[in-house]
């Protein structure tokens, strides 16, 4: 019997394939959405997500053509991988800052989870002084 480890080396092509598909799908339908969102710091904040998105996933492509060998041996395989992957992850960082940074709605919405979190606790010390040790 083959483990699910076994299955997903020995289709290791299909994997990167649909990985990086998934990935540069994402880019590519934020990159065109982003320009359409009513609120202009919202829309600024998701361009580097587009450019994570289509970079990760060329990544992975470029991974898989590694694997199939379709790439040529001169290449710096490494340095392009780990360009490719710092470009990637830095993307995804400046996502992140810039989300935090721009929108109402995420200060709103993290006040409101840190005001539920404070409640919660309330509660839970009320509850722990009328039940007694």
């Amino acid at each position: 019997m083959t483990t699910l480890a076994e299955f997903f080396t020995n289709n290791i092509i299909g994997v990167y394939f649909f990985y990086g598909l998934s990935f540069f799908s994402m880019g590519l339908a934020v990159f065109l959405e982003a320009g359409h969102t009513s609120e202009l710091d919202f829309a600024r904040a998701l361009r580097p997500l587009a450019g994570f998105g289509l970079v990760h996933g060329s990544h992975e492509w470029f991974e898989m053509f590694e694997v199939m060998g379709h790439l040529p041996p001169e290449l710096p395989l490494g340095q392009i991988r780990l360009v490719l992957l710092v470009v990637s992850f830095t993307c995804l960082a400046a996502f992140g800052w810039n989300i935090r940074e721009c929108s109402k709605w995420v200060r709103k919405f993290c006040c409101i989870l840190k005001r539920c979190k404070q409640t919660k606790q309330i509660k839970q010390h009320q509850e722990r002084q009328n039940h007694g040790p």
